[in-house]
């Protein structure tokens, strides 16, 4: 069984670990081509290599569970293994008496669409309106957000009010904190941006800004978020950048809605 622990890279054929690659990606358009339609062949190259990465870290090594951690990445966002809302979910990661990496990715897909059923609501359907939300909230008013506690727990209730609720608060503080550390590493100093940058997390996964995926549906603003030091810049194309994922995604909902007469 191929294996993709770092120690044994060198030792593969790299026509081997190609093929693995291929698999997968093809594996992630045929089961997830809404979450896969907005990326090129090179965004979802980069994509696989992220998911391997990640897993890699997870402890996750060998092709069975790191097809099944892409799949869990897709659903829950990069990073989802650090992510504290899903502390509880990745349990099983972490488990020293669970020595294969089959049986904790089983594990935690039990634990990982039980928290789905219960928050997406049907079909997505809570899921599909907590990004409404956010893109109106984005039209209107974000640039008077700040990064209060108070306040963000505000915002992401207003947003997608059923995730809200299934986590305590001090769960919730414990994904702002680490959401605004990595907003601060990203480079977001202002307290607007910051608080921006935890309600896309919320949403997208914290691990969001450099996913692949997600970069692929607001391109322009990626590749210029590259370049821009201001950091009122910044925040405007944080913004703009989150508004025209959102917009793409909503839109190939409802072409999805409107083809099957959903």
């Amino acid at each position: 069984m191929l294996t993709l622990r770092q120690e044994q890279y060198q030792c593969f054929a790299a026509d081997e670990l190609s093929r693995f690659k291929a698999a997968l990606s093809e594996h992630l358009l045929e089961t997830f081509p809404l979450q896969t339609s907005m990326a090129d062949a090179e965004a979802l190259s980069a994509y696989v290599d992220l998911v391997i990465h990640q897993a890699r870290d997870a402890g996750i090594d060998t092709q069975a569970s790191v097809q099944s951690f892409a799949d869990h990445m897709i659903v829950l966002g990069s990073g989802f293994h650090e992510n504290p809302l899903y502390a509880e979910i990745t349990t099983p990661l972490r488990d020293p008496d669970l020595i294969s990496p089959v049986q904790r990715m089983d594990l935690v897909y039990d634990r990982a669409w039980d928290y789905l059923e219960r928050t997406r609501g049907r079909d997505g359907k809570d899921l599909v309106k907590a990004m409404g939300r956010l893109r109106a909230m984005l039209s209107l008013r974000h640039e008077r957000w700040t990064d209060d506690f108070d306040e963000l727990y505000a915002n992401v209730k207003r947003i997608f009010p059923q995730k809200a609720a299934s986590h305590d608060r001090r769960t919730l503080a414990a994904f702002f904190k680490a959401t605004l550390e990595r907003a601060g590493m990203d480079g977001f100093t202002k307290r607007t941006g910051r608080a921006l940058y935890v309600c896309i997390a919320f949403l997208t996964g914290i691990g969001f800004f450099h996913d692949p995926l997600v970069r692929a549906g607001a391109a322009p603003q990626a590749a210029a978020l590259e370049r821009e030091t201001d950091p009122r810049q910044r925040v405007a194309l944080l913004g703009t950048g989150a508004m025209a994922y959102l917009d793409k995604s909503l839109e190939m909902l409802r072409g999805t809605s409107d083809t099957t007469g959903g």
